[in-house]
């Protein structure tokens, strides 16, 4: 794209030249006001008015449904300062520093401490200031701040003085147009590789599932396996339950104190931990506790998380290899330790092991107890054919793995274009016009 005639020195290093006929201006002097949220210890009940946290703030909706609500008492005290406004900005100022959203919507709600609101005045335009947030430039001085004080959090002071390149009101118009448009388009082609991705992981399922219930021949005898939700299996298969086939051992409680560094203590396995079916090693714990025999990690061991507040993360599990060995792992978290832990391992992974899963949890605990565990049913061939079955697996799984791969790697090269383009917008790196 074309750049502008002329430009000038900004004067801020990070930020170079920027448009002659721009302005530098901090935010303060583009806002009516910026707001903390609420200082206070929520009272949560079931009919009020909407308390939003950093959670609760997503790109493209909220999640209406997990929103909880205070009483009205309590957001009437609140509402005399905030009193949010369509147009208005959320800005996260800890864990996840620099999130933000545009009010789009005009039902009430209040705010937590870890958000505020900023209004602005009549210089800027809201879904130009949006784009600014949502660029490079904002977030490098969110995070040069964040290094420089280690912390984790933004106060006030810092924030209104977040440094904003400013156009005229028509081209912060045809900006905020013109990134609009590009942005749908890109945000339908990360979508596609979103869709690309799900489907990829139901033909791993698939196959997985097909594996692990039917075998590998397709001429084989069937039986009715007497269990509804696994049908036919070859005839020459067993049908058994977990606990006849292993032992269900249940994570370590420790406390605070217990937690130390890498050279003092022992890795605790958590659920974090596991990433897409196997074991990650980026949020480590150590503690320096007495561990009990049982509970160190050996070769025959799936380390499954047992109880997560989401739903979605029960059942989750990976092997023990390699630096999970001679570890521990966490009160979530339970091992299921069989010599047939290969095959078991695939068939916690198919969707007969998913499906049934969902039955077990209730509404209010998010809990695999040992002895739902240890009754669920899983098709079980002869040793040999386990080993060509998990050999297969193997191979098919990884193949769809490197595709999967391939996909996030696309998705993750959008979204960087993504954020370069709004930040060559925002800074007048390109030239936008109504055109």
């Amino acid at each position: 794209m074309n750049r502008y005639e002329r430009y000038k020195d900004s004067g801020i290093p990070w930020l170079g030249e920027v448009p002659e006929h721009w302005e530098v201006k901090r935010l303060k002097f583009l806002t009516n006001k910026i707001v903390d949220g609420a200082h206070f210890t929520p009272t949560y009940v079931n009919e009020g008015v909407h308390f939003l946290r950093v959670t609760d703030i997503q790109e493209k909706n909220i999640d209406m449904e997990k929103i909880k609500y205070i009483p009205l008492e309590e957001h009437q005290e609140l509402i005399k300062r905030c009193n949010p406004q369509k147009g208005d900005l959320l800005l996260s100022k800890n864990g996840t520093i620099g999130i933000s959203k545009k009010i789009d919507w005009n039902w009430e709600f209040s705010i937590f401490v870890s958000l505020c609101l900023i209004k602005f005045n009549s210089l800027i335009s809201s879904n130009y200031a949006k784009y600014f947030f949502d660029s490079n430039s904002l977030q490098e001085q969110i995070f040069g701040l964040i290094k420089k004080n280690t912390v984790i959090n933004l106060h006030l002071d810092k924030i209104e003085n977040f440094w904003f390149v400013l156009p005229s009101l028509k081209e912060q118009t045809a900006i905020a147009h013109y990134l609009d448009t590009k942005l749908g388009e890109i945000d339908a082609l990360i979508d596609k590789q979103q869709t690309l991705l799900e489907k990829l992981a139901e033909q791993r399922t698939a196959v997985i599932t097909h594996a692990v219930t039917k075998g590998l021949n397709p001429t084989a005898p069937m039986k009715n396996s007497g269990v509804e939700w696994l049908g036919d299996v070859p005839a020459h298969w067993d049908v058994k339950r977990l606990k006849f086939l292993g032992d269900i051992i249940l994570g370590l409680t420790y406390s605070p104190e217990n937690i130390t560094n890498e050279d003092n203590g022992t890795l605790v396995l958590r659920s974090s931990n596991i990433q897409n079916g196997k074991l990650v090693y980026e949020d480590n714990v150590f503690v320096n506790s007495d561990i009990p025999k049982r509970m160190v990690t050996t070769d025959k061991d799936i380390l499954i998380c047992s109880r997560n507040g989401s739903r979605s993360l029960i059942g989750k599990c990976a092997l023990i290899e390699k630096d999970g060995l001679n570890q521990t792992f966490g009160a979530f978290m339970t091992v299921y330790r069989t010599p047939y832990r290969k095959f078991v391992y695939y068939s916690l992974n198919s969707e007969i092991f998913k499906s049934q899963l969902g039955l077990f949890l209730t509404s209010t605990i998010n809990q695999l107890t040992t002895q739902v565990l240890g009754n669920f049913n899983i098709a079980f061939p002869p040793l040999e054919e386990q080993s060509s079955i998990t050999e297969y697996l193997d191979n098919e799984t990884a193949k769809i793995d490197r595709l999967c791969e391939t996909v996030n790697q696309t998705i993750g090269r959008l979204k960087e274009y993504r954020t370069a383009l709004i930040t060559q917008a925002v800074t007048g790196k390109i030239k936008v016009t109504n055109e």
